[in-house]
């Protein structure tokens, strides 16, 4: 099922961006990634259609969507959707309108979304937040995440707990407790991505009924006590903010020294 979906995507968009590509990143590697990403998530969101007999397609945010091809993929195949990242990228402007990506600043612990699944595709420090917010919007709302660089709730860099595991699997485990805490069965899965960081952490199914009040403000309060017991979320500088901060020093460089005073 995925390798057919991953064909007849590949077939429908690859060679376009490719050739069309305007970011410095290699199109080669992001492209089928993001062809690969949406052909999984293709098939995810059908085989749950088919076992709930759902007849609309599943709507969906990515938090920290990047270049925003994963959005433009997925809102091309029917489902409804918008990105939100930090900056902007060049490629956005070519997707058209049908493709919603905004350009904003997210504080996490303030954020509740309205869909049936968010997505965190190597969404950096926002990834262990998104089990939170999946918590906090809805009983029903799901989310995949699949991590790359590893941050903690506070935002800064991820420490290893464990000595005798990897940085990685160590990183993994701590993702896997809190989906727990949250209240979600946790399910890993492999994708087959042309990158080394693949694993794709699920949270689809709750631990307890959506009648069972008592177990859903315990895990509201866990969540609660796991956000308080963190440092507060500082969120990274923009892109846009970077550019301005170099040009006001380049400005600073370029002004004549003032005159000593003459007494």
């Amino acid at each position: 099922m995925y390798l057919s979906a991953y064909e007849r995507l590949k077939a429908k968009y690859a060679k376009k961006w490719v050739d069309a590509w305007p970011e410095k990143t290699d199109p080669r590697k992001f492209v089928y990634e993001d062809i690969a990403i949406a052909a999984w998530l293709v098939c995810v969101w059908e085989l749950e259609r088919k076992a709930t007999s759902r007849t609309s397609h599943q709507t969906f945010v990515d938090i920290g969507c990047g270049n925003g091809l994963l959005v433009h993929l997925l809102n091309e195949e029917g489902y409804t959707g918008h990105g939100i990242d930090q900056s902007s990228r060049k490629v956005w402007s070519m997707f058209g309108e049908k493709t919603k990506l905004v350009s904003q600043t997210l504080i996490p612990n303030e954020v509740q979304v309205q869909a049936d699944w968010i997505i965190g595709n190597h969404a950096d420090e926002l990834v262990p937040w998104i089990p939170i917010i999946a918590a906090r919007s809805n009983f029903d709302t799901k989310f995949v995440i699949i991590p790359c660089c590893l941050f903690e709730l506070s935002g800064k860099k991820f420490v290893k707990k464990v000595e005798s595991q990897g940085r990685f699997q160590c990183y993994l485990e701590y993702l896997k407790g809190l989906v727990e805490a949250c209240g979600y069965q946790v399910e890993v899965e492999h994708l087959r991505i042309p990158s080394t960081k693949n694993v794709a952490i699920i949270g689809r199914s709750r631990i307890f009924a959506a009648s069972d009040q008592a177990s859903n403000e315990k895990t509201l309060e866990m969540i609660r006590q796991l956000v308080s017991s963190s440092e507060d979320f500082v969120p990274r500088i923009s892109d846009r903010e970077k550019e301005v901060l170099r040009r006001s020093k380049l400005e600073k460089r370029k002004r004549p020294p003032s005159p000593e005073p003459v007494d």
